[in-house]
């Protein structure tokens, strides 16, 4: 809409309260101790990649753009805009981006039993590792 100039006012998910995080990757504690010089490196792989594209997002934005068709150049350079605070937090400034905090995961956690999607909330320090 705001590429056609007409406002917009964007409510997140999380100002309803709740604040997953979107885009996890997940393995299991097998891989992580078999595999886990190569789950290092994948982190720090995709840490740089967010890195250097919230640095220079019109650098990749056409290459981008060029996998997706369907969203014009114009419309990935107003989402990159718009995408660093989705990504960046003060946690993440302070500590590095894909840092997670137990305190988002107990939250989590307790909603999903509340919802009755799970019996029990499992250990929030359990579910993730920061890199």
């Amino acid at each position: 809409m705001e590429l056609e100039k007409v406002p917009v006012r964007v409510f997140t998910v999380a100002e309803g309260g709740f604040d997953p995080y979107n885009g996890v990757v997940a393995t299991n504690e097998r891989v992580l101790a078999d595999r886990g010089d190569a789950v290092r490196r994948f982190v720090r792989a995709l840490r740089r990649g967010w890195e250097a594209y919230l640095a220079e997002p019109a650098r990749y934005n056409p290459a981008i753009a060029r996998l997706n068709p369907a969203m014009s150049l114009e419309a990935m350079n107003l989402a990159a805009a718009k995408l660093r605070p989705l990504v960046e937090s003060a946690t993440t400034r302070s500590a590095g981006l894909g840092t997670m905090e137990a305190r988002r995961w107990e939250d989590l956690a307790a909603q999903l039993v509340d919802l009755g999607v799970l019996p029990r909330a499992p250990e929030a320090d359990r579910l993730f590792k920061n890199p």
